[in-house]
């Protein structure tokens, strides 16, 4: 009974730890002529329910289908990147075209996280401005009860 449990708790850890891969994007974007900058995109992508299926059923030998985790981001999981990474591009900017040039991803980690697109540019959606706020003059009242 105990070693059904262990293997049981290890099967769903191992099983649970595949089911996505965490995927770092780096290089640059650019708009027809113009240049947006240099980009850091980190994103989880679903492996898919095959892979870890073939992991489970061949990972009694030496690990079977699992070696293949080793191997990703594939082509199909670098397709679903840059994807997306166009979409949420367009979403910052606001532009309707987005190129990407110099592109380069490698597997981060199996984590499930939230997607994070960081882009050095002089082109983006502004920033909401704070209203400026009246300077505030100091009395005495005002320090006494703070010494208090």
């Amino acid at each position: 009974m105990k070693s059904r449990l262990t293997t049981l708790i290890v099967m769903t850890l191992l099983l649970g730890s595949c089911s996505t891969i965490r995927i770092k994007a780096t290089g640059e974007a650019s708009s027809g002529k113009e240049k947006l900058g240099k980009f850091v995109y980190r994103k989880s992508i679903k492996v898919g329910a095959g892979n870890i299926v073939f992991c489970a059923i061949t990972g009694i030998f030496y690990g079977g289908w699992c070696w293949t985790y080793l191997g990703m981001p594939n082509s199909g999981h670098r397709s679903k990147l840059r994807k997306a990474l166009i979409e949420d591009l367009k979403a910052k900017t606001g532009l309707s075209s987005i190129d990407l040039d110099k592109i380069s991803m490698r597997r981060l980690s199996w984590s499930n996280e939230a997607s994070s697109l960081e882009l050095d540019s002089a082109v983006s959606s502004p920033a909401p401005k704070s209203p400026k706020r009246k300077k505030k003059k100091s009395s005495s009242s005002d320090s006494e009860e703070f010494l208090r």
